[in-house]
């Protein structure tokens, strides 16, 4: 029995850390929809992994500008990746146009920890200018969508690093190779994964529930 329980146990915390950042896989059916903010033709988007009952997955921003998806659409995911696909605009090396840390950083906190402050169409519109700019699909930075929010929040700033998750490119396609238009246009997505301290209560929580089975045990003999 207590073996079992050890199993079990160890079963549950394999789980936690595997799902934690778990992203998507190749193949995988998602819809996309339009998202709550945003008036642009980019993001947000809202995107729906069909094998489960979630409404909404994933809140994506578009990355290329000489691609597009049709919405409400079905896409096929061909990678979770650092990079683009085809590369957009802004062209690519070898087929990949990977994605700068700014950008990653712009969605990140924008989706995940309210540092710019409550979601808007006007955060959602620069948000998504910064993105185009940064991955060279435009060349300037939008005078009034996103150039005040670049002043506020990006110049002078030198540390983009993410804390708490990871921000990747949904890579989808639509239709059979070599149809025009095959390369839909890819997604930023993003994943959270438990915090180290999350991580160490529930390690101590382990060693609680076994030290208490042996007590248990040791009572009824």
């Amino acid at each position: 029995m207590k073996k079992l329980i050890v199993q079990v146990l160890m079963l549950l915390m394999f789980g936690m850390f595997t799902t934690a950042a778990s992203f998507p896989n190749i193949g995988d059916t998602v819809e996309i929809t339009w998202g709550t903010y945003g008036t642009t033709s980019g993001g947000e988007f809202n995107i729906d992994l069909l094998y489960n009952n979630k409404d909404v997955d994933y809140v994506g921003f578009c990355l290329e500008l000489n691609e597009f998806i049709h919405l409400p659409g079905l896409y096929t995911i061909t990678g979770i990746d650092e990079f683009a696909e085809m590369g957009g605009v802004g062209g690519a090396v070898n087929g990949k146009d990977y994605i700068s840390e700014e950008t990653k950083w712009l969605y990140w906190n924008y989706q995940y920890t309210g540092l710019f402050g409550a979601k808007s169409n006007d955060l959602a519109n620069a948000i998504q200018g910064l993105v185009w700019w940064f991955e060279e699909e435009v060349v300037d930075i939008h005078p009034t969508i996103a150039q005040p929010f670049y002043d506020q929040w990006i110049d002078g700033r030198t540390d983009f690093t993410i804390i708490g998750g990871s921000v990747k490119v949904m890579n989808l396609v639509a239709g059979n190779p070599g149809d025009e238009g095959y390369y839909k246009q890819s997604q930023l997505v993003g994943e959270p994964v438990p915090e180290p301290a999350t991580m160490l209560l529930f390690g101590l929580g382990l060693v609680v529930i076994s030290f208490s089975y042996k007590s248990v045990k040791n009572r009824r003999l």
